[in-house]
């Protein structure tokens, strides 16, 4: 998908998604401000939890989400704008709509929602042997059962990584 982006935004979007693992509601809420480019980190507030929880941009999202700041055109405090005037919030079915169309350039079988992108970073974090009490922070669930229903389960690569770290 990241090559199908025809635009700055487009590829900062996926990589701001890919990089936090925030819910769209949470992420048209970011404004500019909440963002400490030294580290990364963004304070936001958890959509479902309505706690204050840290996400994090890597390298590669900085540099992404960089690019599209230098082509903006406006003053918008948000992080992702409206592209017309008055550059307002955007809102979550605009997110949902521009990686739809990524997904139809890219010819992705699979349907293509901001959800999934969160879901890819916690099986990833999960599939790198990170415990599930600390994908519970990354991801703001509430509590461990949660993370658990989508993360605990196994994959086949999975165990084999496990097997070949302890037999050694």
């Amino acid at each position: 998908m990241k090559d199908a982006c025809k635009s700055c935004r487009e590829r900062a979007l996926i990589e701001v998604l890919r990089s936090t693992g925030a819910r769209v509601g949470e992420l048209v809420e970011i404004t500019l401000d909440q963002i400490d480019w030294n580290t990364g980190d963004i304070m936001i507030l958890g959509e479902k939890s309505d706690k204050y929880r840290p996400i994090f941009l890597d390298d590669d999202a900085r540099y992404y989400y960089r690019k599209y700041m230098e082509s903006r055109n406006d003053d918008s405090p948000f992080m992702f704008p409206q592209c017309k005037a008055p550059h307002d919030q955007m809102t979550t079915s605009g997110i949902r709509s521009i990686l739809k169309t990524i997904g139809k350039r890219a010819m992705v079988k699979s349907r293509v929602y901001p959800h999934k992108i969160r879901k890819t970073l916690g099986m990833t974090l999960k599939n790198k042997g990170v415990d599930i009490g600390t994908i519970q922070e990354i991801m703001g669930h509430g509590s461990p059962s949660v993370t658990a229903i989508y993360y605990a389960q196994s994959t086949p690569n999975t165990l084999r990584s496990v097997r070949e770290r302890c037999s050694a």
